[in-house]
């Protein structure tokens, strides 16, 4: 069950699920039996092995596919917009533009990744030194990278499950990865996220 965006829709084909195993969600309501719902709380030592070969083999499709890397060796910083149609709209970092202006004063390349099927996300992502983001659907693009030595998380305190479960998806994929949270903001919560 995806929704009906081409992320999902090629991250599905790409793992080999036939397009008749496709459930798409959309406005109307479906009716289910049963329904097994993944939690982010969840214990990857349990499913980390399953998760991580998911990973693996989404990441080899990329890998083959790809062209140049786009940033190798630079500081990229996955900026969010604030269209109603976007994620940003309901969760965004207040003083934004400060954020993107201060970031580019030190050589960062500011990047929505929304602009760029999933291939591209590779190129953009693969090689980089640092990538900045808020923590976020983002990072399920750096999880498919290759070779990013560090990621500064922005995430709010209260997001703490967010950030144990991305740090260890992050370090499960990237062992090698320098994992910095930064959590000393605040976030206003618009009840939409």
């Amino acid at each position: 069950l995806v929704r009906s965006d081409p992320f999902r829709l090629d991250a599905m084909r790409r793992l080999g699920v036939p397009e008749s195993r496709i459930l798409r969600a959309g406005p109307e309501p479906m009716l289910f039996r049963q329904v097994l719902v993944p939690q982010r709380r969840l214990n990857l030592k349990y499913v980390g092995a399953r998760l991580n070969d998911m990973y693996d083999r989404l990441t080899a499709t990329l890998r083959r596919d790809r062209g140049p890397l786009r940033h190798a060796g630079r500081l990229v910083y996955l900026d969010r917009r604030t269209a109603p149609s976007n994620t940003g709209a309901n969760r965004f970092i207040i003083n934004g533009p400060e954020v993107t202006e201060a970031l580019a004063g030190r050589g960062a390349v500011s990047v929505y990744l929304e602009d760029y099927n999933l291939v591209e996300k590779s190129e953009v992502l693969s090689g980089a030194d640092t990538v900045i983001t808020a923590i976020g659907a983002n990072l399920v693009n750096v999880a498919l990278s290759d070779n990013v030595r560090r990621v500064i998380l922005i995430a709010t305190p209260l997001w703490g499950h967010f950030v144990h479960y991305w740090t260890s998806v992050l370090k499960m994929r990237h062992p090698h990865i320098d994992i910095v949270v930064f959590d000393d903001c605040e976030v206003e919560d618009n009840g939409l996220s």
